[in-house]
């Protein structure tokens, strides 16, 4: 009579559990950032407000903003946000190139952006 093992071995079984838990470790991870990003977003959607919001300010001025640093503060619900502008020369005499960065309060650039402003 020919008897045949029916069932997995030990080692099949230890592999297969293996790449569950590799596979599971890796989902994880990624609802761990996907929490991160959602939990971030409001921060960001303020800090780019208080960007746009300086830049606004700068073209309805309509003056040419001194070269250099310029720093400002701006509330938005409960952060607040140090905005920095760095305006700086180009090469066209007639444009200053901005660029803004929305600071929250540890210091750590939530949000920037680069722009061009000119004489009106």
């Amino acid at each position: 009579m020919n008897h045949k093992p029916r069932g997995f071995t030990l080692i099949e079984v230890l592999v297969a559990l293996a790449i569950i838990a590799v596979a599971l470790g890796g989902g994880l991870r990624a609802l761990g950032q996907l929490t991160h990003s959602a939990q971030r977003l409001p921060q960001v959607v303020a800090a780019q407000a208080c960007l746009d919001n300086a830049l606004a300010t700068v073209r309805l001025t309509g003056r040419r903003p001194p070269a250099g640093e310029q720093r400002s503060a701006c509330v938005q619900g409960r952060d607040t946000y140090t905005v920095v502008l760095y305006v700086m020369p180009t090469p066209n005499p007639a444009l200053m190139r901005i660029e803004g960065r929305a600071l929250d309060a540890d210091g750590h650039a939530t949000a920037q952006i680069v722009s061009l402003a000119g004489d009106s």
